[in-house]
């Protein structure tokens, strides 16, 4: 084995190489667009396996029944979920006091789930326990 002959052997190689467009291609420019791709692929995968809290405005939670009881404070309540865990992954938010009106708090709730703020918004229309206490009973 001489070196000079692995030498030109080797330059020989890298010739054929540049010449071929399809190789050029796949040194080259195939990493430039992959690697970024499979980048930002890994980053919104890592971000659908995190479990991050849905913050959730509840609008007209006077009108909700006594029985069975969907609230617990900021959260549902832990009897609703088969893991009592995952109650940690609903928040929950309420509109404040000086919107009075039902249409006034929906149409904030509406604002703030435009802008991102919120996940969804979960609305209890006026005179739901009555309602619902007239379904029960007929």
């Amino acid at each position: 084995m001489n070196w000079s002959n692995v030498r030109l052997i080797f330059e020989r190689e890298v010739r054929d190489q540049m010449r071929d467009r399809r190789t050029l291609f796949m040194i080259f420019v195939l990493p430039l667009l992959l690697y970024p791709l499979l980048g930002l692929s890994f980053l919104r995968v890592l971000q659908f396996m995190q479990d991050k809290p849905f913050r959730v405005m509840v609008v007209g939670s006077e009108a909700l029944p006594d029985s069975p009881k969907l609230i617990d404070g900021e959260h549902f309540n832990k009897s609703l979920f088969d893991d009592p865990e995952q109650v940690k992954l609903l928040h929950l938010s309420y509109p404040a006091k000086e919107d009075e009106t039902s249409e006034r708090q929906q149409a904030v709730a509406k604002r703030q789930l435009a802008k991102g703020k919120l996940e969804a918004v979960l609305i209890i229309p006026p005179g739901f326990n009555r309602r619902l206490e007239d379904f029960r009973a007929s």
